[in-house]
């Protein structure tokens, strides 16, 4: 260990003592902190951008993804250009000046003057990584960054920068010549940085060696705040490899011929340990989301139905070599594969292998065709939500048909227009559901193959053996959506007060800060919390408006069996209005014992134990139970401020439990084409209207609210001022500095000679 000490000591005091230090340190403090000031520009003016639309802010407006990763990757660029010069020195000044044969006549090992050197050179690139994560901590400062992400961005820079001194210490064994050693471990690192590029072009088995040997990929991860053992194992492997081959480089050249080759058997003996750790850790990834949403991993849903799989899913994605999302997908599918041995896919390039085309009866490109049990579903271009929909589906073989009754003044379903749900309808298919109209005036009968029964603000009274065949529905195990505007047909009505559900009959005026800070009428609600329910997860905090709503109260009548909980609800700056007139014109006032005050529902959520609720099934359908249950409604309780323990699920998430389920809006135009576009109605619709509701009511909880997840936004906006102290001070300022010490410490130690 004194000798390890004393060799690295050396050759640090050798470096700081050069002109060489504070060139280096000054060269890559000025590139990165160029780079961080024009990437924090960017950022406020996405920030401010953001703001001014009141768009709802994506994942991109993340410190970690808009600032940390793209610094991340050029500094990681930048090591490769710097390093090989600090390492260039190591071996190559020793032989080019003679000094080689006296200093190999000490009594130090090789693999001790190997280490030795190499954590020199590891020194000043921890040196050179820690003075940039000042930049780091700015950004931190400025926008309250996380955590987790910083971590992974500095670990895998210092990863990459110990990777390269590794290698630049073997370069500098080859060579008396400083130049030669540098374009040679320069080149070196290129190549294994860039060969990942070279994918497109490989045919499959070298396509897939060049993605494991990249180094730019296993690196990307770090800087996207992911740690995982295969990049771990990679980057760390790498250096342990360069370091015993200049072990074995700088032993064999005191001797000759077969005894020079002999000492490369300990490099060959580890590379075969890295290619095995590699391999385990390729089938065994362990994968550590370091973002605080973990927005980076798959949903736990996601995961949950991966880990129940009882049949192997086989999926062929087909992709063209050079389209960008082919990588987009490429990740997903890998996440997939990661999560469970049940899950293989592979990637096809159309354009090259036509035989699998006209196998699979391909006819657009990005098409992913999920295989198992011999069903298959073909997806254009999905996301994780739709990929784990299909395999969901064809593991399980079933299809969910969703009914839309029609014939009473019901919106279109495949209109366009601002009225029309083709946006709706849309989004329903594309989750794997059967949408199909429903006519109950001539056979009033529900479809046995039918899940969801939805009704959509009909504007005619339903006839008494309509509304028959929907309870039947409901007995017999089918889930109703009702979104029910202001001014409901009568007949309407009374069957909802059979559920224990009044239509109030009012339209909500909201008269909160939010009206005013969005620019909306009052008698548009809008809301930022929900009820604690399976299907308002990951709504939190997401503005969503519903314009036109009239109010939900329970009825006082319970009934036996039925489980009601609020999902809607109006902030206590709001009331139920039921002047007309005043509403018409826009002229809303509250009047004390007239309109109902806020916190109001309008959106509740019922389960209902058929046997309990129905009576015995030869008793028939539409018998309903008067008696009080043993537990208090949650419905009224909600209007109290009760709140109840959310739903377990299902012993088995392939298996639906024997219950029925209802969701009543006081609203159907929020899921319309013209309000779809409103702030956060599209997540509202997504999560509510098409995924999260259409789940729950088909007794498919494991699929609800993939992406219910914590929204995060750093928006940062720079002032003038803070601009211009943060373009000087971290384009020259801190270079500079960081220049004049190293150059400061340069001259004291000449002097002390």
């Amino acid at each position: 260990m004194r000798g390890l000490g004393a060799i690295c000591g050396r050759e640090v005091r050798s470096f700081f003592r050069s002109a060489m230090a504070p060139v280096v340190l000054t060269v890559f403090m000025l590139l990165t902190g160029f780079f961080f000031s024009n990437t924090m520009f960017t950022y406020s003016e996405l920030s401010l951008t953001t703001m001014k639309s009141g768009a709802a802010v994506n994942a991109l407006l993340t410190l970690a993804d808009g600032v940390f990763q793209p610094l991340a990757v050029n500094m990681s660029v930048f090591l490769l250009f710097v390093l090989p010069a600090v390492s260039m020195r190591l071996f190559a000044e020793e032989y080019r000046s003679g000094r080689y044969d006296l200093v190999m006549s000490y009594p130090v090992a090789d693999h001790v003057w190997v280490l030795g050197k190499f954590l020199s050179v590891a020194a000043a690139a921890l040196v050179m990584v820690a003075l940039s994560g000042a930049y780091f901590i700015v950004a931190f400062t400025l926008g309250g960054a996380e955590f987790g992400p910083l971590f992974s961005v500095l670990l895998g820079l210092a990863l990459i920068a110990i990777l390269i001194s590794a290698w630049g210490t073997f370069f500098s064994t080859l060579v008396p010549y400083q130049v030669v050693s540098y374009i040679l471990c320069f080149a070196f690192v290129l190549v294994l940085y860039t060969i990942g590029s070279l994918e497109p072009f490989l045919p499959g088995p070298l396509a897939d060696f060049s993605l494991r040997m990249s180094l730019s990929r296993h690196f990307m991860r770090f800087s996207r705040g992911v740690v995982d053992s295969r990049d771990l194992i990679y980057m760390l492997g790498w250096t342990v490899l360069g370091l015993a081959a200049a072990t074995a480089a700088l032993s064999g050249r005191r001797l000759a011929g077969g005894r020079r080759w002999a000492r490369w058997t300990p490099f060959l003996v580890l590379l075969l340990l890295v290619g095995t750790l590699d391999l385990i850790a390729a089938r065994n990834p362990l994968t550590f989301d370091m973002t605080s949403n973990r927005r980076h991993s798959l949903a736990p849903q996601t995961e949950q139905v991966l880990e129940s799989l009882e049949a192997d899913v086989e999926v062929t994605a087909f992709y063209q070599r050079l389209d960008p999302n082919r990588r987009v997908a490429e990740v997903a599918l890998n996440a997939f594969a990661d999560a469970t041995p049940r899950f293989s896919f592979r990637m096809v390039d159309p354009d090259r292998e036509l035989g699998l085309v006209q196998r699979y009866g391909v006819t657009t490109v990005r098409t992913v065709v999920v295989e198992a049990r011999g069903r298959r579903r073909d997806l254009p271009d999905p996301d994780e939500s739709a990929l784990i929909n299909a395999v969901y589906r064809v593991v399980l073989g079933t299809q969910p048909v969703v009914y839309h009754l029609q014939g009473h003044g019901e919106p279109a379903l495949d209109l366009e227009t601002r009225d029309g749900y083709s946006a709706y309808l849309d989004a329903l298919e594309s989750q794997g559901y059967l949408v199909r109209p429903l006519l109950l005036a001539d056979v009033p009968a529900v479809p046995s193959d039918g899940a969801v029964l939805v009704i959509a603000s009909p504007r005619r009274d339903l006839r008494p053996a309509e509304i028959e065949a929907v309870q039947r529905f409901v007995a017999d195990g089918g889930s109703v959506l009702a979104l029910l505007d202001p001014g409901a047909p009568a007949s309407i009505a009374e069957w909802a007060g059979r559920y224990d559900v009044t239509l109030g009959e009012d339209f909500l005026v909201s008269r909160s800060g939010a009206s005013t800070q969005f620019g909306v009428d009052d008698r548009v609600v809008i809301l930022f919390e929900y009820g604690p329910h399976d299907i308002t997860k990951g709504l939190s905090g997401l503005a969503t408006f519903f314009p036109f709503v009239q109010s939900l109260q329970p009825s006082g009548g319970a009934h036996r069996g039925m489980t009601a909980r609020t999902i809607l609800r109006t902030s206590p700056a709001s009331w139920a209005e039921r002047d007309l007139a005043s509403l018409a014109a826009g002229e809303m006032d509250f009047d004390e014992g007239v309109d109902l005050p806020g916190p109001l529902p309008f959106g509740v959520a019922i389960e209902i134990d058929r046997r309990e609720y129905f009576g015995e099934p030869e008793a028939g359908a539409a018998r309903l139970r008067q008696e009080r249950p043993e537990v208090g409604d949650e419905f009224a309780q909600s209007l109290r401020g009760r709140t109840q323990d959310e739903p377990r699920l299902p012993p088995s998430i392939f298996t639906r439990d024997e219950s029925s389920r209802m969701i009543v809006v006081g609203d159907a135009g929020f899921a319309a084409n013209e309000h779809l576009d409103l702030y956060g109605n599209r997540d509202l619709h997504r999560y509510l209207c098409n995924q999260a509701t259409y789940y729950w009511l088909a007794g498919e909880k494991v699929l609800i609210a993939q992406r219910a997840r914590e929204d995060r936004s750093e928006p940062v906006v720079l002032s003038v001022s803070q601009k211009r102290w943060l373009g000087w001070g971290c384009t020259l300022g801190w270079p500079l500095l960081a220049g004049l010490f190293s150059a400061v410490a340069v001259v004291r130690r000449r002097r002390n000679g």
